[in-house]
């Protein structure tokens, strides 16, 4: 009693449709309904910032099997951001989920392949990926769907990020060391051992040299007791006189 559910649904065509609410209950109920306009499909998971720079921009119906191409202008030496997400619900009682194939094709026909049946995130959110241009020039977007469902309405769109090169931040550059006045090249040798390794290298020298320290120990004992020996056996000249 008291409990609400909420199920967005992003539209891809404008028009009446109809509602249709199914109950199975053993008790008769009242059940409030309540339906409000958000957000345009995806622009509450673009950022503000991005919204001007939204170069390709659509909400499709897919049927299973459908392919649906764009042909868009690109830039070369420019990263594009890349948003897919599906804006319409799919039956959890039946495990139902939406595979997606993205591919991407150049002025040149060389195929990019971003997404090879690749099941979508939950509804209300969005996959998004990069791709960086090398070449200007017409390029074709292909997106396949496969689901689990009749229809289902899928939200994607394209934003002209930055120039690549204005992505390098200078203060991540390697500047190498400049070379020596005799064009000598001094190599430097980084050697990396396992922490076992030498761990185990310890132990091993610190028995050695507890070994030799025992040996030394024992060594100056008998040298010393062999002198004492000698002594008693000449005996004190003192005594003799």
């Amino acid at each position: 009693m008291g409990s609400y559910y909420e199920s967005p649904f992003g539209t891809a065509l404008t028009g009446d449709y109809t509602i249709k609410f199914s109950v199975s209950t053993l008790e008769n109920l009242n059940l409030y309904i309540k339906i409000e306009k958000g957000p345009k499909s995806l622009h509450d998971k673009i950022p503000m910032e991005e919204h001007e720079n939204i170069i390709l921009y659509h909400v499709t119906r897919f049927s299973n099997g459908m392919n649906q191409p764009h042909n868009i202008t690109l830039k070369t030496d420019y990263m594009y951001k890349f948003y897919i997400g599906r804006v319409s619900p799919v039956s959890i009682v039946n495990s139902s989920h939406v595979d997606t194939i993205y591919i991407l094709k150049d002025p040149e026909g060389i195929k990019f392949t971003i997404f090879m049946n690749e099941t979508l995130t939950i509804i209300n959110d969005v996959d998004t990926f990069k791709f960086g241009t090398a070449i200007a020039g017409t390029y074709q977007v292909n997106l396949i769907v496969h689901g689990q469902v009749q229809y289902t309405n899928i939200g994607y769109a394209i934003i002209e990020f930055r120039r690549i090169s204005e992505l390098v931040t200078p203060n991540v550059t390697v500047i190498p060391d400049p070379e020596p006045v005799n064009n000598t090249h001094f190599q430097k040798n980084v050697f990396s051992m396992p922490a076992e390794w030498s761990t185990g290298i310890l132990v091993f020298f610190g028995s050695f040299l507890v070994v030799i320290g025992v040996i030394v120990v024992k060594n100056r004992k008998k040298n010393y007791e062999y002198h004492e020996r000698i002594n008693k056996f000449k005996g004190d000249p003192k005594d003799k006189e």
